[in-house]
């Protein structure tokens, strides 16, 4: 009995902390928003759903050639081509550091392009991890509930204690945090995927 005294003094605890953390987020989230620091401000975000691509491939294929350091590096491989062309003279002097200028830009684009096709790579993946984290969770908590109903049962048979319940409830809050979590990982992963270029 003193051990679930124990416990349910240190929840309380946590549950202190989380209050003064509220309540510290809510005053800096009014005084950002130009609001009075006490009032009650509710934020709700939309998840927008990423669809994965079909084709992967594919798509980062014609993602990258559209970022603007991609196009940058190209129009860099363009003009030392053109340059490499423009001379039309037999100067191996002259003809040497050009096509060394025109091969540094070729390979710069290429590893630029490789890197851009592994960082979409490694999104995509977390993405597909991410949403297979989140439909576990789901799950979590649909079991959770179903121990919840289970635990007031019991509760009400006095078969359990107060503090069993708080638990399965304190899960269940667990869970959609973790939920919640993921969702904006998710969010953020999806925006940088429609938009390569911001990082």
């Amino acid at each position: 009995m003193q051990i679930a005294r124990q416990n349910l003094q240190l929840m309380h605890m946590e549950l202190d902390e989380l209050a003064r953390r509220h309540y510290t987020a809510m005053r800096n989230l009014n005084h950002l928003l130009g609001q009075p620091l006490s009032q009650y401000t509710v934020v709700e975000v939309a998840h927008i759903s990423f669809e994965m691509p079909e084709d992967v491939e594919a798509h980062i294929a014609a993602t990258i050639p559209m970022m603007p350091t991609f196009r940058y590096l190209e129009l860099e491989v363009t003009r030392a081509r053109e340059a490499r062309r423009a001379y039309t003279g037999s100067d191996r002097e002259i003809i040497a550091p050009l096509q060394e200028a025109y091969d540094r830009a070729k390979l710069g684009r290429d590893q630029a392009n490789l890197a851009m096709e592994v960082t979409m790579h490694r999104r995509l993946s977390e993405l597909e991890s991410l949403a297979n984290s989140i439909a576990a969770l789901q799950l979590e908590i649909t079991q959770a509930q179903s121990q919840l109903s289970t635990a007031l049962h019991n509760l009400a048979l006095g078969r359990i204690t107060q503090h069993e319940v708080e638990q399965v409830r304190f899960a269940i809050f667990s869970a959609e945090q973790d939920i919640e979590m993921a969702l904006n990982q998710k969010w953020l992963l999806a925006f940088l995927l429609d938009n390569p270029s911001v990082v």
